[in-house]
């Protein structure tokens, strides 16, 4: 098992979300990570990917969050990461694609 990471998009949103982009995620991960999961709501929707063991999650999360504000991506969109070997009672983080505007 490696580090997952979750891409959610809210709904209501202008922008790139989930159908806009998830064929354009897969190539932008290429070998490097896999689609393990997919998911939408009323809230909005969401992709999973598990990175490959060797890969280094700060790296890709840096990346993934640079690319997904080229992309266009809706405002609000966020980040879970879940570590190797997570489990519901273990801590995970939640990274926003943008960062929060201060007044």
């Amino acid at each position: 098992m490696a580090v997952t990471i979750d891409i959610t998009f809210p709904a209501g949103q202008e922008g790139a979300g989930r159908f806009e982009l998830e064929e354009r995620l897969e190539d932008f991960f290429g070998s490097a990570a896999e689609l393990v999961g997919s998911g939408v709501g009323a809230a909005g929707s969401d992709l999973s990917f598990e990175l490959a063991d060797r890969e280094d999650a700060e790296v890709w999360i840096a990346r993934l969050c640079d690319f997904l504000r080229a992309a266009g991506v809706r405002r609000g969109a966020w980040l879970a990461v879940f570590p190797d070997g997570w489990d519901p009672e273990k801590e995970w983080r939640r990274i926003e694609v943008f960062e929060p505007k201060t007044s």
